[in-house]
């Protein structure tokens, strides 16, 4: 269980934590919170083509005008969690 303030880790028994604060700054979106973090071990597991297809769509998320994130925010929503289902498994060995 995570400190007030923290935010653990997704992968299951994984102790890694980081300030909510800090994760917000570095993940979070215009109008959405961060709330789940992979850690940099379990980053790596992820394939690098979901990875990379991860980071272009929330830079594109960034450049679109306002009327136009709402429908955007489920398609990147949607890639985090194949990020998050394929760092769980790995670590799982799966």
């Amino acid at each position: 269980m995570a400190k007030a303030g923290r935010v653990a880790c997704c992968v299951p028994f994984c102790r890694r934590t980081i300030a909510h604060a800090k994760l917000q700054a570095a993940h979070g979106l215009d109008g959405i919170e961060a709330n789940e973090w992979i850690c940099g071990n379990h980053w790596r597991n992820v394939s690098t083509l979901v990875r990379r297809l991860y980071s272009i769509r929330k830079r594109h998320y960034r450049e679109l005008l306002s009327a136009e994130r709402p429908a955007y925010v489920r398609h990147v929503n949607h890639i985090w969690s194949v990020c998050r289902k394929q760092a769980i498994e790995r670590a799982a060995g799966i």
